[in-house]
């Protein structure tokens, strides 16, 4: 009876069949999708295709990592939130699904000035930086870490090379042979020197790394380029091993490239 004079009393203050729904998924006592939840949800669709990570690695990860952040996440996840509670959850988690991608994926400055959307501040009032805090942890859980991004652009890389010796200049020992010369032994410094140093590395928001972005479009541009001419690569690989602060990487990238490419074809 009570659920009953509480539906009539707040339906008499909503309308429209979104907020209908919202109202019944409030009076509902069961579990509801957490702040958390719909924020992984988003994170991991928008970042598919930019991550190397699967959707399970990035949908394990973005669990741990929001959840870390919003321990209020648990108590919807488990039926804990009151009515009111459920309501301003739903009006919250309903926005984060509409959420444009360029928060995670969009331009520098897209992402720079992310934010949880304006319907989630009630569910938020009691903690507004806790809010964005979560927000951040789910963009930063999906993206490769530095280290990882190092590897993963070395694996390209000498893909890219390799590709081209074999198809380009006839070279005809293996590809996993040549592929192991390339990644271990030409490339081995740069990538312990990549990670070491953080080349990579981002915590958003305050950190976003313009060499993440360099680097992206460096190897992208491998597709229209001859990769065994290093004097040919993309003009963004000239931003992409080169830190704003820091040891500049960019001699030993094209220095590991030419012995390698040199071993097969010749100076």
């Amino acid at each position: 009876m009570k659920k009953m004079l509480t539906f009539g009393l707040l339906t008499a203050t909503f309308t429209g069949c979104d907020a209908l729904d919202e109202l019944k998924d409030a009076l509902d006592d069961g579990p509801k999708t957490s702040y958390c939840e719909s924020l992984c949800d988003w994170a991991t669709e928008c970042a598919d295709g930019s991550s190397e990570l699967t959707a399970a690695e990035m949908a394990d990860r973005c669990d741990a990592a929001t959840n870390d952040a919003d321990a209020a996440c648990r108590n919807a996840e488990t039926g804990g939130l009151s009515i009111d509670e459920a309501l301003l959850l739903s009006q919250c988690t309903d926005a984060v699904a509409e959420m444009s991608c360029d928060g995670l994926v969009g331009d520098e400055e897209a992402v720079l000035t992310g934010i949880p959307p304006v319907s989630c501040a009630g569910y938020g009032a009691d903690d507004p930086e806790g809010l964005v805090e979560t927000y951040n942890a789910a963009r930063n859980a999906v993206m490769q870490t530095g280290s990882e991004l190092c590897e993963s652009v070395v694996d390209r890389l000498c893909g890219s090379m390799v590709a081209c010796l074999i198809g380009d200049h006839d070279v005809s020992d293996g590809e996993a042979f040549l592929m192991e010369q390339c990644t271990d032994t030409a490339f081995g410094a740069f990538e312990s020197e990549c990670g070491e140093t953080g080349l990579y590395d981002q915590t958003l928001p305050v950190d976003v790394n313009p060499n993440r972005w360099a680097v992206s479009r460096c190897i992208e541009g491998f597709v229209e380029i001859d990769a065994c001419d290093v004097t040919e690569w993309p003009i963004e690989c000239a931003g992409a091993f080169t830190p704003i602060d820091g040891e500049d990487l960019s001699g030993l990238v094209t220095g590991s490239a030419t012995d390698f490419l040199g071993a097969f074809i010749g100076g």
